[in-house]
């Protein structure tokens, strides 16, 4: 089956053929359809369209609407992005551990049998409370991403299983950069930190391959890596708990578990929320991780590797700082956001005190 490189070229002849192949459709056809970009400003590593459809006959079971996922327009400026194979890594993701992993994420409508190929059709979560990182979030959903992503975490603690993920890499280079694009990130964002939070840069600068050997020896697992508000979604279960849904998988690795607290808590909670209680939220990933079974990790290591993971969560914004975005759009918001709440998150708890 051939697939679609552009949000125009989605068809409903293309869609019958690619839910029919995946079980979603028995008899029924798409007889007409309705896309509307989705996310435009929210990243670089794809463009998301959702697509509203009509059938020729009913069938109860058939989603109306639906979300096709396509890689970027080819950017000479996006070199990097390419060589992330991000696209190809969700894709493996969803064919290879989605199927058991132990959390909630979109059902997936039709997936191409080969990684490189290029759309992913998924469940539209419409319905749900979408997360804002703009916004931020309240502790409580905090919390319950972090059991979530916990429960995952906990099936590839340290597992053989990992070894079979071969697509998927150890780490995203996020840190190669910063020691030369912190004086103009700092010249832009250096009036929204404290002076604690400066002299983390400044120590890293220096300190940033010290920071990820020892990220390295930590225990690994699967790590989502973008673990943040715009990636979460919520809806209440059948018994009206608020449950959540993780998405955007396209950066996933192999590596340190409590990156994906610090970078969840230091970008995404509401400020006056977090400060003073970072260590609340660490402790229900940890309380998880032992109700999932995992014996050989204490608190302690937990707190440790909360703070290498703070810091690495540091790199993502200095990495990908380049011409400041217009200030009224979201962009320009989500970054500054995003740089601000990263950098008090690490200063309120010290994080630098982990490379001494």
């Amino acid at each position: 089956m051939s697939f679609p490189t552009e949000i125009q070229d989605i068809t409903p002849t293309w869609l019958t053929a690619a839910l029919h192949d995946h079980g979603v459709l028995r008899d029924p056809e798409i007889s007409s359809i309705e896309t509307q970009l989705i996310g435009a400003e929210s990243g670089f590593l794809s463009r998301v369209a959702r697509v509203t459809v009509e059938y020729t006959r009913p069938q109860n079971d058939a989603p109306s609407t639906m979300v096709v996922k396509l890689p970027p327009p080819p950017d000479p400026d996006q070199d990097e992005a390419d060589d992330l194979h991000p696209f190809a890594r969700e894709i493996s993701f969803y064919r290879e551990v989605a199927p058991t992993a132990p959390l909630r994420l979109p059902q997936i409508y039709g997936i191409p049998e080969v990684a490189d190929s290029s759309a992913l059709i998924m469940e539209d979560l419409n319905g749900c409370r979408m997360g804002d990182q703009v916004k931020g979030l309240h502790t409580e959903q905090v919390k319950l991403a972090a059991r979530s992503i916990a429960r995952l975490h906990a099936q590839y603690w340290n597992n053989a299983a990992l070894d079979a993920l071969k697509w998927m890499p150890f780490g995203n280079h996020i840190e190669v950069n910063f020691s030369t694009r912190w004086p103009d990130f700092i010249g832009y964002y250096g009036g929204d930190l404290p002076p604690a939070a400066v002299q983390i840069g400044e120590r890293l600068c220096e300190a940033v391959p010290k920071l990820f050997e020892r990220i390295d020896a930590r225990p690994r697992t699967i790590v989502h890596q973008d673990l943040r508000a715009d990636n979460l979604a919520f809806f209440d279960d059948e018994a009206g708990r608020e449950d959540i849904v993780i998405f955007d998988w396209q950066i996933a690795v192999r590596s340190m578990g409590a990156f994906d607290v610090a970078r969840l808590l230091g970008g995404s909670e509401l400020p006056e929320e977090r400060q003073g209680h970072q260590l609340e939220i660490l402790q229900a990933w940890h309380r998880a991780l032992i109700d999932e079974g995992i014996t050989n990790y204490s608190e302690a290591e937990a707190v440790h590797d909360f703070r290498l993971g703070t810091l690495a969560a540091l790199c993502y914004p200095v990495h990908f700082f380049g011409d400041p975005p217009s200030p009224e759009t979201r962009t320009a918001r989500l970054f500054r956001a995003i740089a601000s709440r990263l950098f008090h998150s690490a200063a309120e708890i010290d994080a630098i005190s982990s490379l001494d």
